[in-house]
């Protein structure tokens, strides 16, 4: 039986909020070394920018290159503030999911069946990983017909090249015949002969849940 392939990004299931991390920083910032809130925030913007140009420590640990002991030391030393759970809080403060995003979630989850497989693209980490686990766990995120392939665990931040890759293994049982892609930077990708591809839009795909379950016919 063949079926689709449905692929999307955990973030545009989780959909963080970066800003929630940025204040939760400014917030320890202010807690820790008296700064002012405006301050705090011109900081946490710098030690953001350094970490892009210079020390690299969120890509790494996106990446999977160093353990979660080390992005904690890093971060710390980088904010110049105490190496304690706070700083895990503050970066998991950005996943945070509210209630109603779950309800989202959800309607994209029960969207998975033996017809149409989601394959979820995650560019996060160990950290936030577990996080999102813990809120979602009970929708069912880790179930049959959702595949999740992971940025630390495949040291790849491209989600073009973990989606191909996800799809080059799927291939070898050969049983899919439509994968549809709802991420912009998906748009193509070097699929088997015989498979169709198709781009949509986030509004497009909702549109199709809201329609009708989805099934191979789609």
């Amino acid at each position: 039986m063949t079926y689709n392939i449905t692929i999307l990004s955990l973030g545009q299931l989780t959909q963080p909020d970066v800003s929630k991390t940025t204040a939760a920083f400014a917030n320890i910032l202010q807690e820790e070394k008296g700064y002012s809130s405006w301050w705090s925030n011109v900081v946490v913007t710098y030690v953001h920018l350094m970490d892009k140009l210079w020390h690299h420590t969120l890509d790494n640990y996106n990446l999977g290159n160093i353990e979660t002991n080390e992005f904690r030391h890093n971060l710390a030393w980088q904010f110049g503030i105490k190496e304690t759970d706070k700083i895990d809080d503050a970066w998991n403060a950005m996943c945070k999911i509210s209630p109603e995003n779950l309800n989202r979630i959800s309607r994209i989850l029960d969207s998975a069946n033996e017809h149409n497989k989601l394959l979820v693209i995650s560019s996060t980490n160990p950290l936030q990983d577990i996080y999102i686990k813990t809120q979602t766990n009970y929708l069912g995120l880790y179930r049959e017909n959702i595949d999740i392939i992971k940025s630390f665990e495949e040291h790849d931040l491209s989600l073009k090249n973990l989606a191909q890759k996800a799809i080059n293994n799927l291939a070898e049982d050969g049983e899919f015949s439509h994968i549809i892609s709802i991420h912009r930077d998906i748009k193509t990708l070097d699929v088997p002969e015989g498979v169709k591809f198709t781009h949509k839009t986030q509004q497009e795909f909702f549109n199709d849940l809201d329609s009708t379950i989805l099934t191979g016919e789609l």
